[in-house]
């Protein structure tokens, strides 16, 4: 061999080493439960890797607090003596409970595993190492857990051998998660706090609702030397984990035309899995009445992959509430929370439109709502739903639009009767029925450039557009579908969607006259739900940023590496002035513009000096556009990877910063 390539190899082999040696960042996984009710404190296991350094957690928004309680590292096969021991330990504890339920007249005699074991094999010295079973949280304190409880230790332990390794999910620890009463329901953002500062954000629910946890083994064929446990009464919020081919089962009366809605969050809380396919936890729902027969059933609610079902109840009665992967798929990771009761769920929401700086009303669809419509301030965040005591809806959500804005008329499904629009207008419209077809026309002038937009799936609408531009004649000019990936990442615009369904589209006009807009679902779909904005505009040059990662450890003096994605609008190439708009003193940001008509640039973020706690910190981009400076704020992203494949960038709340020089204080 070649002394050359002796020396690259060698060089090779000690960049392996050395990258080898640097210790894996701590990330998490899950949460378990994801979620609590508001005026409860509950216990809650979070998955991950690197996590023996975790001692602090960071929970977003207020009214909600943390504390690390335990760290429980992997456990791999256990010996002859430590099962032996583990047995013991379980029969000691079953035996107890069990004579309890017996003393009651619940149970007859225990079967030989729920017997107390003979006094020869307790032990009688101090047990060595390799007879010490390992601390693990799922037999952690069993003197104080239930049959129950214990029968679901048995069945968890007996399915460990299904399971496949993940290192990533294979670390845990124990929090003690207080919330308060009044606390905001809703989505949360969920860190750990290291010495290397904040793990990767996972979902933690504040829900209003009471809660339970599933106990195994709850399949179709389980035997359980118990009695059935007495039917759920609603409304519940189901938590729950499934495993290498479960099937989850619960119980719960229902009354004859109760208007019932379940509502599965399962992808919502692990968006998604980098090494599972296609990617996140695909949860299938049904319900089957007494005699077996199923009255409904979902994998999804409309592109949304968590499945809602909706349905009168037939007959008062007890009805069964099955869950599980639609590929019987599972591991630690596949987490969910199931609502269940006469909940409001609003199907459809129209305007999704709204004028800047004014007061409107959404008109709402939907199953148990109180009231069809919602009021909603236009420079609010965009999101509104309805509150009622322990009553809450799932979110609208609409666009504030800086042009005029319409209604679209009826009767406007042919090209000769298209609706009369202009450019600098914007139409808030609906494909009501998979046969529906939109019509607008406009004049415009030869030369001229028109841009034509389509807001619909990223405000939650199902509609998946198609749009065409035609001549006086009738011919095609342009048109669009949607657009997808762009350099190895799922368009930027998307955040936690997979497909960007949404139609967009710059013409040059060939001639004076008469254009017409074309506007369909393009797979045939339609419905009250698949509500619209068309934008038909000339070009408005403009950008949005999205910086990674969403949490950044700062050494004084030392610069830490941010990426920022622009998406750019209506043909905007010009260079990006970035600045600190707020943040700790002594913050820095070097080289400071993103390049004309690029879509991404890497900076150095760096602190003169150190600070305590976790900082918040705002980024803003500016550019010049002939006489005007338009500005935008940095949305802080993390770059998430899908299926091996694709990469995903999830928006999180805010910038967040740590650094050495003090303790990160409690949230509060």
């Amino acid at each position: 061999m070649k002394a050359p390539i002796v020396a690259s190899v060698i060089l090779a082999m000690l960049l392996s080493s050395v990258a080898l040696a640097q210790p894996r960042p701590a990330t998490i996984g899950y949460a378990y439960p994801a979620g609590g009710e508001r005026g409860k404190t509950i216990d809650v296991l979070v998955g991950g890797q690197s996590l023996r350094a975790a001692k602090e957690v960071y929970i977003s928004g207020s009214g909600v607090r943390a504390t690390v309680e335990d760290f429980y590292p992997p456990v791999r096969n256990l010996n002859g003596e430590q099962r032996q021991e583990l047995n013991r330990m379980m029969r000691e504890a079953g035996a107890k409970q069990w004579a309890k339920l017996q003393s009651d007249g619940v149970l007859g005699p225990p079967p030989i595993e729920w017997r107390r074991p003979p006094p020869s094999t307790r032990p009688t010295t101090q047990l060595t190492k390799d007879q010490q079973v390992p601390h693990y949280w799922l037999w952690d304190d069993l003197e104080n857990k239930s049959l129950a409880e214990l029968i679901h230790i048995r069945h968890t332990m007996g399915g460990a051998r299904k399971r496949q390794p993940n290192q990533q999910i294979a670390e845990t620890v124990r929090l003690r998660i207080t919330i308060d009463k009044n606390a905001e329901p809703g989505d949360r953002e969920l860190r750990l706090i290291t010495r290397t500062g904040l793990t990767n954000s996972i979902v933690f629910q504040v829900g209003t609702l009471p809660e339970i946890g599933e106990l195994e083994s709850n399949d179709p064929d389980a035997r359980s030397p118990l009695p059935d446990p007495a039917p759920l009464a609603l409304p519940v919020t189901i938590n729950g984990q499934v495993q290498p081919g479960d099937v989850d089962r619960f119980r719960f009366d229902a009354r004859k035309d109760q208007k019932l809605v379940i509502r599965t969050s399962a992808r919502r809380l692990v968006p998604f899995m980098a090494d599972a396919v296609p990617g996140w936890f695909e949860a299938e729902v049904s319900v089957m009445d007494a005699n077996g027969r199923e009255i409904a059933s979902g994998s999804n609610h409309q592109f949304d992959p968590d499945p809602v079902l909706m349905f009168a109840v037939p007959e008062t009665g007890t009805y069964t509430l099955e869950v599980r992967d639609s590929l019987y798929r599972g591991r630690d990771d596949f987490v969910y929370r199931v609502e269940v009761g006469e909940l409001p769920f609003i199907t459809a929401a129209r305007p999704l439109s709204v004028a800047p700086n004014s007061k409107t009303t959404i008109g709402l669809q939907g199953w148990n709502l109180w009231t069809t419509l919602l009021p909603v301030l236009s420079d609010s965040a965009g999101k509104a739903r309805l509150v009622r005591g322990r009553n809450v809806s799932n979110e609208v959500e609409y666009a504030v639009n800086e042009i005029h804005t319409i209604d679209e008329a009826a009767a406007n499904d042919s090209i000769d009767r298209a609706q009369v629009a202009a450019i600098g207008m914007c139409i808030n419209g609906v494909i009501d029925s998979p046969t529906d077809q939109d019509f607008y026309r406009f004049i415009g002038k030869r030369g001229q450039k028109v841009v034509v937009e389509v807001t619909a799936r990223r405000l939650g609408s199902p509609l998946d557009s198609l749009v065409r531009v035609l001549d006086a004649s009738g011919k095609v000019i342009a048109w669009n579908d949607d657009q997808m990936i762009r350099r190895g990442i799922l368009h930027p615009e998307n955040g936690l969607q997979t497909h960007h369904a949404d139609s967009r589209l710059i013409v040059t006009l060939p001639a004076d006259g008469r254009y017409t807009i074309k506007l369909t679902d393009a797979l045939a779909h339609g419905g009250p739900a698949y509500a619209y904005g068309l934008r038909i505009a000339e070009p408005n040059p403009d950008f949005e940023l999205k910086l990674a990662p969403s949490a950044i450890h700062l050494e004084p003096r030392k610069p830490a590496k941010l990426t920022v994605h622009v998406i750019r609008h209506d043909d905007f190439d010009a260079p990006i002035k970035l600045s600190i708009k707020d943040g700790p003193a002594g913050l820095s940001l070097g080289d400071e513009a993103i390049p004309a008509g690029a879509d991404s640039a890497t900076f150095t973020l760096k602190t003169d000096q150190g600070f305590a706690g976790i900082k918040s910190a705002t980024i803003e981009g500016s550019a010049r556009i002939g006489s005007k400076t338009i500005r935008s704020e940095a949305v802080p992203v993390d770059e998430v990877e899908q299926a091996f494949l694709w990469h995903h960038l999830v928006p999180r709340q805010q910038l967040l910063l740590t650094s050495t020089g003090g303790r990160a204080p409690q949230k509060k």
